[in-house]
């Protein structure tokens, strides 16, 4: 991957690196990676699935018969 900095990027990627320790190539990556896992923790979840009970026959018939009632 072909990166390309002005002057005034490339001066502060270094001083950077200079007070982290490391390479300008290990801020880079290091950089990189930390988007990198940010993007997948914020992608959307999937929904939670929540069972459905069936009522028995006899309890939806009674259900039934109230609404009508009413």
């Amino acid at each position: 991957m072909d990166l390309r900095l002005n002057y005034d990027q490339r001066a502060r990627l270094e001083l950077l690196a200079i007070h982290a320790g490391i390479s300008t190539e290990q801020l880079l990556l290091d950089a990189a990676e930390l988007v990198l896992d940010r993007d997948a923790s914020d992608a959307p979840q999937p929904a939670p699935v929540h069972t459905q009970r069936f009522l028995p026959e006899m309890e939806l018939d009674a259900r039934l018969h109230r609404l009508l009632r009413q």
